[in-house]
């Protein structure tokens, strides 16, 4: 498993809490009513964060999660403050081999993502760069 601190992340961690993100695997079996059993290998992202809910400032907020079938996975967050930062995107990129990359531009845009309920996209595409901080 590879734990992300979140410290080393975000701009404003103050803002968005203390934890950190930890990429794992859920791996096991399951099945319906004594049916075929089903083995399961589910990637995914754990966000683990402590102290004080600082939900109350926040005005809304959006995270992509995606895992690509060569085994790549990304997150993005956009945040959007009550008062004080309007936009801020943050992000990290973790490649098969255990490579670790910052998100350091993302076209992600909350205004484009449904300011209001009428206007939700129903596809929405997103670029992003990012620089390596750790070697495998």
């Amino acid at each position: 498993m590879l734990m992300i601190d979140i410290q080393e992340l975000l701009i404003y961690p103050d803002e968005l809490g203390t934890g950190y993100d930890q990429w794992g695997v859920l791996h096991g079996t399951w099945s319906v009513d004594s049916g075929e059993e089903v083995v399961l290998y589910l990637r995914g992202l754990r966000q683990r964060r402590w102290g004080p809910d600082q939900a109350v400032w926040l005005h809304r907020s959006v995270t992509v999660t995606a895992i690509h079938t060569s085994g790549l996975m990304f997150t993005l967050t956009a945040s959007s403050a009550r008062h004080g930062l309007s936009h801020v995107v943050v992000g990290h990129v973790l490649e098969p081999k255990g490579r670790q990359m910052l998100v350091d531009q993302c076209d992600l845009s909350l205004p484009d993502l449904g300011e209001d309920d009428n206007n939700i996209p129903q596809d929405i595409g997103i670029r992003f760069t990012g620089m390596c901080y750790s070697q495998s």
